[in-house]
């Protein structure tokens, strides 16, 4: 009875109760023997093209509502359903999404995850390689691994610009001559764009590659000739490498159709180049060039001084001081504080005589101002004309009488002169 009862057990348990696998036909001696169930085969049977089709909409579904959670910022949500999508297909792109996912999150380390195993799958994808790159400078804070990724892309695209861009970048601090090569690429597949000009000649410079500083320059204005930035990025590599003649030249070129503005800054930047620099071959120069600027009919005040500095400097005081007569008849009231802020700048950087005529002509023209003849009081101190220097204090005074700096530059003078009352008077 029990050995009755096990072999019916077993009977049910490899060949199910409701049909048996053993079917007999019509011919008792012939047998036909169906496949077992799935679970007693090794790998289950083949879908058939209906399931696999339906299976395959559940799936596409899926990745669409979660395509669509993202799109809105629904990141845990899209998570969820493309996780639903890997369910019935485990593919590639769907382990990426999920790392965009995670990373939108600011979960870096599952997004680094997912990504990685994207990868797997798909060892080509750029994309995931991208994206990889940046998680890993985001989150780990390591420079080679992403740069041995942007590598990897560049290898299946070397014109990919954000790539060219990456690599340049990070190699700054690692490989200066690595970062050249990447910048020379990404400049010119962008077409000289600024941002990218202005850290390539950063580059350059750290390097001490002047020639190809200046080349750089010139290759983006020759690109751009009506970019404003362009300009201002040559004449000041002209300026930097004090190739003054090709800077004024340059200028030449479009003064006639610029805004003042713009002009202001080169001529200034031009003018305190060469009188800091003290460079002597630049006084040819400026002879060259004083003509046209003679000529030249603009009505800005700055750009006037700035030719003023530069008559003074290679020694044509008198033409200079037309230059200052054209200027004072454009200032006003609201000149006197860059007037002021110029002289200073004039004195921190030991121009000598340009500071001296500059100071003394406003002096007599900002008649109440103090600032100026208390700065040719410094002057003179400074010079040891002491008696000059207690003048200009004086009339400094004279015009404000609570400017204390010049109450007590009279003061150390007059006891520097022992004359002690007048100096404690001061006090």
């Amino acid at each position: 009875c029990i050995g009755s009862i096990i072999m019916i057990c077993m009977s049910i348990l490899f060949y199910g109760c409701a049909s048996s696998t053993l079917e007999l036909t019509e011919n008792p001696r012939k047998k036909i023997v169906k496949p077992l169930n799935s679970f007693f085969r090794e790998q289950p049977l083949p879908l058939s093209k209906a399931d696999s089709a339906r299976m395959s909409h559940i799936a596409l579904e899926y990745y669409i509502q979660a395509s669509e959670l993202e799109l809105v910022g629904k990141y845990s949500d899209a998570i969820l359903a493309y996780q639903r999508v890997l369910r019935f297909d485990s593919n590639a792109a769907v382990f990426y999404s999920i790392g965009k996912c995670y990373n939108a999150i600011g979960q870096g380390d599952l997004a680094i995850e997912f990504t990685e195993k994207s990868l797997k799958l798909d060892s080509v994808s750029i994309p995931a390689l991208e994206q990889l790159a940046i998680l890993k400078l985001e989150n780990i804070k390591e420079l080679e691994p992403a740069i041995d990724l942007y590598k990897r892309i560049y290898a299946l695209d070397s014109n990919r610009l954000s790539v060219l861009i990456a690599l340049a970048e990070l190699s700054e601090s690692i490989s200066p001559e690595s970062a050249v090569y990447y910048y020379k690429k990404a400049i010119v597949k962008s077409a000289y764009d600024d941002e990218l000009v202005r850290k390539y000649g950063g580059v350059l410079l750290q390097i001490r590659d002047s020639l190809s500083y200046i080349s750089l320059m010139e290759n983006q204005y020759n690109s751009h000739p009506e970019n404003s930035r362009s300009r201002a990025l040559l004449i000041e590599a002209y300026s930097v490498f004090k190739e003054y003649d090709k800077a004024f030249t340059i200028i030449e070129q479009f003064a006639g159709s610029s805004l003042d503005e713009e002009l202001e800054e080169f001529y200034q930047t031009l003018a305190f180049s060469i009188i800091i620099n003290k460079d002597t071959n630049s006084i040819t120069i400026i002879d060259k060039f004083l003509p046209s600027f003679e000529k030249f009919p603009t009505l800005s005040w700055k750009v006037l001084n700035s030719f003023a500095f530069m008559a003074d400097y290679s020694g044509k005081k008198s033409i200079a001081e037309k230059f200052y007569e054209r200027s004072s008849r454009l200032a006003d009231s609201l000149t006197i504080p860059y007037a002021v802020s110029l002289a200073y700048e004039l004195l921190r950087n030991s121009t000598g005589a340009i500071a001296e005529h500059f100071i003394s002509f406003y002096s007599h023209h900002f008649t109440q101002n103090p600032s100026f003849p208390f700065l040719m009081g410094i002057i003179n101190n400074n010079n040891k004309q002491y008696s000059e220097a207690i003048s200009y204090y004086s009339e400094a005074i004279k015009r404000d009488a609570e400017y204390a700096d010049a109450w007590s530059e009279l003061g150390s003078l007059y006891i520097k002169n022992k004359e002690f009352p007048k100096g404690d008077s001061c006090y």
